[in-house]
């Protein structure tokens, strides 16, 4: 090596390290995983799915056995605790 390439080498040292110390991690680059959307069933929307009663889905709620939460007075269900709830009972 020259000695006239010294402060050319260092200056591209220099630039490749103020380059390195910008970049993110690696790890910032792998996307992350996407929640599902939660999607929420009201009564008429799970009696027409299921081909149940309005009864029989108040008597799982009585009895504790679908979750639901109300919501300004209406009764709504996530389809998640649908499912669970299905796969468990039936």
């Amino acid at each position: 090596m020259q000695e006239k390439d010294t402060p050319i080498l260092k200056e591209i040292v220099n630039l490749l390290y103020h380059i390195l110390v910008k970049m993110p991690h690696p790890s910032a680059l792998i996307p992350k995983p996407i929640a599902p959307e939660k999607v929420w069933l009201d009564n008429a929307d799970l009696m027409q799915k299921l081909h149940l009663s309005a009864s029989t889905l108040q008597r799982w709620r009585n009895e504790g056995k679908l979750p639901y939460r109300k919501i300004k007075g209406k009764v709504w269900y996530l389809e998640s605790d649908v499912n669970r709830f299905l796969e468990n009972e039936i």
